[in-house]
């Protein structure tokens, strides 16, 4: 394809997105379905079609209810209702009204629900208990629904719903997310599908994290409806990520006041031992709270609230197991080996913070002894937070376990309103927000809980405004506009104490935003957070899309597209204040003695991370669900999507044989950045053409809507972790990151 018909592809792809823009600016704006249909078709007792019969759908709940008649072939359509409990009413002159009560209904599902009518007058009525909804004959798509019940009665660790997730066919390899929330989210795999591959859904908008493609936190487990996954064959209303679409629904009120308390107690009263541990850690866990929903008054029938708020509390310390590290005994840290099981080979000088050479052995081979001037002062302070290791021969060098404070304390509250404005238009309101800290003592692989450790803020905000407007029975119109936050700050514990000047070192820092350094002694212990923080991490999702969906005849046509703002902002210190390794640079040496003198192998500096990126990542699909007869509905839909990389700073760079920087004429050779020929910003050249075509159908084997074969085929397109693969790019001169060898002391 040569550039000149790039441009014109991107030139169309953008005039084509401007005008969805704008016809969303028309209106509220949306995104996936949350509604399902209930179907069916309407004959005799002897199976002759039946047209012009009035079908009425109530929701037991609310008392809403909405009206169409059958068409000339007798089949009618409901095509976007509210996940919740349905009765179905047909009524035809001449024969005897039917009601078939308590049909449930779930997101993205499609209900069959056919009548029969005997001979009769119509004030004659019939009601049959539905029962178990029947086998979805007009859709392709695979799926699971884990309803209101399931939500509250199944187990699930920490009252994470997402756990829920693996009781489905084909979803694997469950990691859950913190019970205040991470920037990892809760992940699965779907049909050995990678776990960053799955979407995830509130109320119909996007809440898929954006830095690793995991979940978000969800609302509490009473504060849900349903959630719903699709596992195969999605239509082309979803995209993005191809191993499965996670909808998870909130509770909204009905017509009757109902209200919720509740308090979960967790304590270590019943808990073991771990093996490497003296002792069974403290525990104290209470989640308590409570929702209250109902009508708003002098709005019954027409305008509902629903409201919950849960708190946790987890009091917890985090032991560090004696048997997990080796530090040095009382008389190892004065430098005197004397009485080790081991003894080590003393190099013969050192040299000191002056730059003077001077001896190490004050002792001899038999008995090593490091001289006290040769000690370095910057491992001497170390050593102050180093608990004292034993002598004893059973357990030399172990120290006695050390534990920290690793409370959780975490609110969350929903508000949701939804209001039946007039006849036509249905509006959703609802406002999520989760705020927790945690300490994290041991975080990065830190063992000396008196020196270093995280304090952890994750906070969560979801809103999204829907608009389900019924043009007329055939034209529905669905819309919403969402945005997501999740905000993570990781704070030292100590503040800005124990840093280099505080040990008495020299040495620059890389940055003003700067953790303890880092010092890892192999085979004995480590201490400091290994870049876990500190870091400001805000990262959101501001989005709109619309959805169309005009019933035609057989055809249930579906038009739609998405524009969703992704931002990511990350200022963290990174590496800034030094990561030092201590290990044995030959047979003859011993990582401790190379600490005790401060002869880093290893250490590495930088700058510290300032990224301020973001991504576009629009979408438009067409949908048609064909019933070519009463039993076989095809489906088949087009959707396009695009995903760029993050962009934002023009800091990016790659490398290209043989070409020279026109931008920064003194980088060497092949090294080439965003600006020069042919390297835009974010490096990646981003496809336009990327349009996924998908196939499928359904057919009611049997006629009776209780068998249903079903087949699909699609093409998917994934999106990569485009932030950590544009954060990796950055190179100099925005970032600097620097490893030497051999350190001469630490001072």
């Amino acid at each position: 394809m040569t550039e000149q018909t790039m441009r014109h592809i991107r030139k169309a792809a953008y005039v084509l997105m401007a005008a969805i823009v704008v016809w969303m600016a028309s209106g509220p704006a949306c995104a996936q379905s949350t509604t399902g249909s209930i179907y069916g078709t309407i004959t005799d007792s002897t199976g002759a079609i039946l047209p012009g019969a009035n079908i009425t759908v109530s929701n037991v709940a609310t008392g809403q209810n909405a009206i169409r008649k059958s068409d000339s072939q007798g089949n009618y359509t409901f095509p976007t209702l509210v996940p919740g409990k349905y009765s179905v009413t047909a009524q035809h002159e001449g024969f005897e009204t039917q009601t078939q009560a308590n049909l449930t209904l779930d997101a993205n599902q499609n209900v069959h629900a056919s009548f029969a009518l005997s001979a009769g007058a119509v004030d004659q009525t019939v009601t049959v208990e539905a029962g178990a909804a029947l086998v979805d004959t007009r859709g392709s798509q695979i799926a699971e629904t884990i309803d209101q019940q399931r939500i509250e009665d199944l187990p699930s660790v920490n009252r994470n719903a997402y756990e829920l997730l693996t009781i489905t066919p084909g979803v694997t390899n469950y990691t859950g997310d913190t019970q205040t929330g991470s920037r990892a989210g809760t992940q699965v795999s779907v049909n050995g599908i990678g776990q960053n591959n799955t979407a995830y859904y509130l109320d119909g908008a996007y809440d898929t994290n954006v830095w690793k493609f995991g979940g978000n936190l969800l609302p509490n487990p009473s504060a849900l409806q349903e959630f719903r996954i699709i596992t195969s064959n999605f239509d082309a209303e979803f995209g993005r990520s191809p191993g499965g679409v996670v909808s998870a629904i909130t509770r909204s009120g009905t017509n009757q006041f109902h209200g919720l308390a509740y308090d979960y107690l967790r304590n270590n009263i019943f808990n073991a031992k771990s093996y490497f541990n003296d002792n069974v850690p403290t525990l104290r866990q209470n989640q308590f709270g409570g929702n209250f929903g109902g009508p708003i008054p002098m709005l019954k029938d027409k305008a509902f609230f629903f409201l919950s708020y849960e708190g946790l509390r987890v009091r917890t310390p985090t032991p560090v197991a004696p048997k997990s590290l080796i530090v040095p005994t009382a008389l190892e840290r004065k430098g005197d080996f004397s009485m080790s099981p081991t003894k080590p080979i003393l190099p013969a000088t050192t040299v000191d913070a002056n730059g003077k050479v001077i001896p190490v052995q004050c002792g001899n081979a038999a008995a090593p002894v490091i001289c006290p001037a040769a000690l370095d002062p910057v491992a001497q302070n170390l050593l102050s937070f180093v608990p004292v290791g034993s002598s004893d021969p059973g357990t030399y060098g172990q120290p006695p376990q050390q534990s920290a404070n690793a409370n959780i304390n975490n609110d969350e509250g929903l508000a949701r309103i939804d209001y039946r404005l007039g006849e036509k238009h249905q509006i959703s309101g609802m406002y999520f927000e989760s705020r927790g800290i945690s300490n994290t003592p041991t975080v990065g692989g830190n063992q000396i809980v008196s020196y270093a450790g995280m304090a952890n803020y994750e906070g969560q905000y979801n809103t999204a405004l829907s608009d389900t407007w019924t043009i007329s029975p055939a034209k529905v119109n669905t819309a919403r506009a969402f945005f997501s936050l999740n905000h993570y700050i990781i704070g030292n514990i100590y503040g800005d104490q124990h840093l280099l000047a505080d040990l008495g070192s020299k040495a620059a820092q890389g940055g003003n935003y700067n953790a303890q350094p880092y010092f890892k002694i192999t085979g004995g212990w480590q201490m400091g957070t290994s870049n876990a923080g500190p870091n400001n991490l805000p990262s959101s999702t501001l989005g709109a899309s619309d959805t169309f969906i005009w019933t035609l005849g057989r055809h249930q046509l579906k038009f739609g597209g998405a524009y969703m703002w992704d931002k990511f902002t990350s200022t963290g210190g990174a590496s800034s204040n030094g990561l030092f390794t201590f290990s044995a640079r030959s047979s003859s040496e011993n990582p401790l003695v190379n600490f005790l003198l401060g002869q880093a192998s290893t250490l590495t500096q930088n700058t510290g991370v300032a990224f301020r990126s973001h991504s576009q990542d629009p979408s438009l699909f067409a949908q048609d669900d064909w019933q070519v007869t009463n039993r076989l509905t095809l489906n088949l839909g087009l959707r396009w999507e695009y995903f760029p990389m993050y962009t934002g700073q023009n800091n990016t760079a790659t490398f290209v044989p043989g070409q020279q920087s026109t931008r920064f004429p003194t980088a060497p050779l092949g090294l080439v950045f965003s600006g020069d020929k042919g390297i835009p910003d974010g490096i990646e050249h981003t496809p336009f053409d990327t349009f996924s075509p998908r196939v499928g159908f359904a057919y009611d084997a049997f006629g009776n809507g209780r068998t249903a074969i079903r087949g699909a085929y699609g093409i998917f397109y994934a999106a990569i972790d485009q932030v950590s693969v544009s954060n990796n790019l950055v190179q100099q001169p925005y970032s600097r990151s620097v490893t030497v060898s051999n350190t001469p002391n630490l001072v």
